[in-house]
């Protein structure tokens, strides 16, 4: 057997969904109400056809929601709750942020002070209610008066994005 002989000197600053710090804010539970879609962490989500349903948004008129917050302890304590890639599977019950910080993948890259736009309208390997810090297109929600990104990363690298869901929802675009 061998041994273990080098190692990570520094420890990861989080990963795509994980809340910035202890208290993340206004968190609500809704679940994934998608037919056959996984949701992954750290992507937005809009509201569904009832009051405790979630949808991936799929047009530039969907209203967000928050985003899909993971949270140790409170999904995936079966295997049926996430599928293969660790995405919530249909029918699981979500935490979503309406309000707070929270480190995310930014789909485009972003510096700090660069306002919200989520992906609607996904083709190839993009993913619906992916998070960028500019409009692509016509694919994506205007959500400028919710979150604005307050850490520097590059195309598809984790940043600290602060989100408010809950006072200016965005009208769809």
């Amino acid at each position: 057997m061998a041994l273990q002989t080098t190692y990570q000197q520094d420890l990861n600053v989080g990963f795509a969904g994980q809340a910035q710090h202890f208290n993340p804010g206004d968190v609500i539970p809704k679940v994934n109400a998608e037919v056959s879609y996984a949701i992954p962490f750290g992507v937005a989500v809009c509201f569904g056809a009832t009051d405790n349903a979630a949808l991936s948004p799929d047009a530039t008129s969907d209203v967000i929601v928050g985003i899909n917050l993971h949270r140790h302890g409170s999904i995936g304590s079966t295997t049926s709750e996430l599928d293969a890639n660790g995405a919530v599977n249909p029918g699981t019950v979500m935490d979503i942020m309406r309000k707070g910080k929270v480190y995310v993948v930014c789909e485009n890259g972003c510096v700090p002070g660069n306002r919200l736009f989520v992906r609607a309208v996904a083709g190839g390997a993009e993913i619906e209610g992916a998070l960028r810090s500019a409009a692509d297109s016509t694919d994506c929600i205007d959500s400028s008066n919710q979150g604005v990104w307050l850490s520097t990363a590059a195309a598809g690298a984790l940043a600290i994005l602060e989100v408010d869901f809950t006072a200016s929802p965005n009208i769809g675009s």
